[in-house]
């Protein structure tokens, strides 16, 4: 194998370690998204911490 494919193929092999770290992080990062919103919505929905702020006593 000459230098020049040697040095394609590692260049090649950083690229998909790269994107799939790149990958994950998104993923995550969607992840605590979805669990932030579940979350807030739990504190201040309809029959959450949020509601009983509003109410009259």
């Amino acid at each position: 194998m000459t230098p020049t494919f040697a040095a394609i193929r590692t260049l090649r092999g950083e690229l998909v370690v790269n994107l799939c770290r790149t990958f994950a992080a998104r993923g995550v990062a969607a992840l605590g998204t979805v669990m932030l919103g579940v979350v807030l919505g739990r504190l201040y929905g309809a029959q959450g911490w949020g509601c009983s702020r509003w109410r009259r006593a």
